[in-house]
C-alpha cells in the first residue's frame, strides 16, 4: 500500500513512501527495463510530438533558443530540437548515464515534461529545475493538474500511480506557489501544460 496525503491549505498531492529512497532503489523498482511497459510514450511518441510543438510554435526563433530538457529520459527530445535547427539543446538524466551530468551554462529555454510530478522533493527538485534558468527565459512543464473532483475520486485518479513514480500531484495553487518560490509567473495555457518564467523571453513576448 503507497498512501497518500493532500494539503488542506494549497492542495498539494503527494505520498511519503518514497522519501528515503536511495538513486539506485528507484532505478531498481520504478525507472527499470519493466517502465515502457508502464508508461509506453515515453521513450519517443511523447518527445517526438513536443519537439513538433516547439520547433512549429517558434519557427523564426529556433537559431536564438538555447534549450535544456531537464529529466529528458533517452535524450530524443533535445536531439530531434537540434536536428530541427536549435542553436543549442542538452539532456540532463539523473537515471542516464549518458546525460546525468548538468549541462555547463544556462538557458533560454527549459523543457521539463512530465518530471515534475516525480520529483520526492518538490522544493529542491524546482530550485534546481529553475538554476540554469536565464533570466529572460521560460521553463516549458508539462505536469497534469488534479481534476476539479479529486476529492471525490481520490486514489482513483489515473495519474496518481506510485508503480510510474508519480509522487508529487500539483493543484493550480500548489503548482504557482512552488514556481513563486523561484521568482517565476506560471501560466497554464491547459492542465498539463504550463509556461514559467521570471522575464518573458524573446520568442514568448506575443504570447504571454
Amino acid at each position: 500500500m503507497v498512501p497518500y496525503f493532500r494539503c488542506q491549505a494549497c492542495g498539494f498531492l503527494f505520498t511519503r513512501f518514497f522519501d528515503h529512497w536511495t538513486d539506485v532503489e528507484f532505478q531498481a523498482h520504478v525507472y527499470n527495463e519493466d517502465y515502457a511497459a508502464v508508461d509506453p510514450e515515453y521513450a519517443n511518441v511523447r518527445p517526438t510530438g513536443w519537439a513538433q510543438a516547439i520547433t512549429d510554435g517558434f519557427q523564426t526563433h529556433l537559431a536564438n533558443i538555447e534549450a535544456l530538457d531537464w529529466g529528458g529520459g533517452t535524450g530524443r527530445l533535445a536531439e530531434l530540437l537540434r536536428a530541427s535547427g536549435v542553436r543549442r539543446a542538452e539532456t540532463w538524466e539523473p537515471f542516464n548515464p549518458d546525460f546525468a551530468s548538468l549541462p555547463e551554462g544556462d538557458f533560454n529555454l527549459i523543457s521539463c515534461i512530465e518530471v515534475l510530478e516525480h520529483l520526492p522533493d518538490p522544493k529542491t527538485g524546482i530550485r534546481d529545475l529553475a538554476r540554469p534558468l536565464r533570466t529572460e527565459g521560460a521553463m516549458l512543464i508539462s505536469t497534469l493538474l488534479q481534476p476539479a473532483n479529486i476529492l471525490e475520486i481520490r486514489t482513483a485518479w489515473w495519474y496518481l500511480a506510485p508503480r510510474n513514480g508519480h509522487i508529487s500531484l500539483h493543484s493550480a495553487k500548489s503548482l504557482e506557489l512552488v514556481l513563486g518560490g523561484q521568482g517565476c509567473h506560471l501560466k497554464t495555457i491547459m492542465p498539463h501544460v504550463h509556461w514559467a518564467w521570471r522575464q518573458v523571453p524573446f520568442y514568448l513576448k506575443n504570447q504571454a
